[in-house]
């Protein structure tokens, strides 16, 4: 379903070391999983359009992690 950038509110991460599922508002982040400490590759200092690209490399190179984005319309269900 196609969506606008504007309507994401949250961020789902599956951790590619241990399968643990995190759900944080877009503007939040960590950069480690919570854990296991497995590394996301995620600066902090990133603005939310850099973290975004980088939590999407970081799914890129590790198959068994997931990413995910919760809209306006997602919630409401």
């Amino acid at each position: 379903m196609k969506k606008k950038i504007r309507s994401i509110r949250k961020v789902y991460i599956v951790c590619a070391k241990c399968g643990t599922e995190t759900i944080l508002n877009l503007g939040h982040s960590f950069i480690k999983c919570q854990v296991c400490f497995e590394d996301l590759g995620i600066d902090p200092m990133d603005n939310v359009l850099l973290k975004v690209q980088r939590l999407v490399e970081f799914a890129d190179k590790n198959k068994r992690a997931e990413i995910g984005f919760i809209c306006d319309d997602d919630l409401s269900v």
